[in-house]
C-alpha cells in the first residue's frame, strides 16, 4: 500500500473531497483538529474507485441526489481492508471488518460510520450487479462476511486493484473493474441463495435463473420456455417469480443484454467491432431492432453513446 500516490488531508480537506458528488453527503468527526486521512481515487472506464485511509467518521446521505442522472440506480460497493465501518440502511445495520463487504443503493438514505478505517469503495450501476432491485435492497446494508467462499476472494483481488491503481493501463483496468463487478454480483447471489435455503420464498430459485440467463445471454434463441424447462418449473411459475420483483422475464434479459452491450460500446477494447457486431456478441440478430430498445432503455442511439463516452 505505501507505494500509492495518496492525497494526505486533514478533515476539511477530506470534506471538501465529497462537496461536488451529485447526492448530497454530510461529513462530520468528533476530532477534526487531529483528524488525519490518505484518499486515492481513478476513474477507470467510467467507473469511479477509491482507496482510504481515514480517522473516525461518519458520512451521511439523504438519497436527495436521486433527482440527477447522475446519482440514480447507482450502488456503492466498500470492500473492508482494514479498521471497522458500520453500515446502516433499509433498517439494517452491517458492520464490516478486514475481508468483509457491503453495498448500499445512492437512492435511500445511507449512515457510514468509519472507526478509523482502510477500504476500496467504487460505484456500479444496479443493473450491472445481476440482481432485481428489490433483492438488492434487501442486501443494503448487510455484511457478506469473509467466511463466505465467494467473498474471501473479493479482498486479495480488492488488495491488487489498489496496489496497481494509479498504473494500471485505461483499457486493462476498465475490465478489471467488470471483473470485479462480476466477482460482487457472485457474492450478492451467493448469499441470496444461501439466505434462501429452506425457505418458500423462491429467492434462491430466482437466483439460479438469473445466473442461467446472464450465462447464455449471447444465445438469440434463449426463450422463456426453455429457462422454466431447465429449472423444472412452468412458465406460469416462472413468470410468478419475475412479478414479485415488478419485472418480466422477457425484460429482464432484454434489459441485461443492453446492460452488457453499453458496457462493451465504451469499451476501448473493442473500437475495432462495428454496433451491430457488439450487439450480435449479446443475443441480438436484427442491429435496427437493438438500436431502438438501445435508444428507448438509455435515452440516445448506440452510436451516439460510443462517441461521447468512448471518443470513438
Amino acid at each position: 500500500m505505501e507505494d500509492i500516490p495518496r492525497h494526505n488531508t486533514r478533515f476539511d480537506g477530506y470534506r471538501e473531497q465529497f462537496s461536488n458528488e451529485p447526492w448530497p453527503i454530510t461529513v462530520r468527526t468528533t476530532n477534526p483538529v487531529t483528524f488525519a486521512s490518505a484518499f486515492a481515487s481513478r476513474n477507470l472506464g467510467g467507473y469511479g474507485i477509491a482507496t482510504a485511509v481515514c480517522s473516525a467518521h461518519t458520512l451521511e446521505t439523504s438519497g436527495n441526489g436521486t433527482g440527477t442522472s447522475a446519482g440514480r440506480g447507482l450502488q456503492m460497493v466498500h470492500i473492508q481492508l482494514a479498521g471497522e465501518t458500520r453500515f446502516t440502511q433499509h433498517d439494517h445495520t452491517a458492520v464490516l471488518r478486514p475481508g468483509d463487504m457491503s453495498v448500499y443503493s445512492l437512492d435511500s438514505p445511507c449512515l457510514t460510520e468509519n472507526l478509523g478505517t482502510e477500504a476500496l469503495t467504487f460505484l456500479a450501476p444496479a443493473q450491472e450487479l445481476g440482481l432485481p432491485s428489490s433483492t438488492l435492497e434487501d442486501l443494503s446494508g448487510v455484511a457478506l462476511d469473509r467466511g463466505r467462499p465467494i467473498v474471501q476472494l473479493v479482498q486479495p483481488f480488492a488488495r491488487q486493484l489498489v496496489g496497481s491503481l494509479n498504473s494500471i493501463d485505461e483499457a486493462v483496468g476498465s475490465r478489471v473493474v467488470r471483473g470485479m463487478i462480476d466477482l460482487v454480483s457472485a457474492a450478492l447471489a451467493e448469499t441470496t441463495m444461501e439466505t434462501a435455503a429452506g425457505s418458500d420464498s423462491g429467492d434462491g430459485l430466482l437466483a439460479s435463473i438469473l445466473e442461467y440467463i446472464d450465462a447464455h445471454l449471447h444465445r438469440p434463441g434463449l426463450t422463456v420456455t426453455e429457462i422454466a424447462a431447465k429449472h423444472f418449473v412452468s412458465p406460469r411459475k416462472l413468470h410468478a417469480l419475475f412479478e414479485t420483483h415488478e419485472t418480466t422475464a422477457a425484460a429482464w434479459i432484454r434489459a441485461r443484454r443492453l446492460e452488457n452491450c453499453k458496457r462493451d460500446l465504451a469499451d476501448s477494447a473493442l473500437a475495432g467491432f462495428r454496433i451491430a457486431e457488439i450487439a450480435a456478441r449479446w443475443g441480438y440478430t436484427d442491429a435496427a431492432r437493438f438500436s431502438r430498445q438501445f435508444a428507448h432503455h438509455f435515452g440516445m442511439t448506440p452510436r451516439a453513446y460510443r462517441s461521447g463516452r468512448a471518443g470513438f
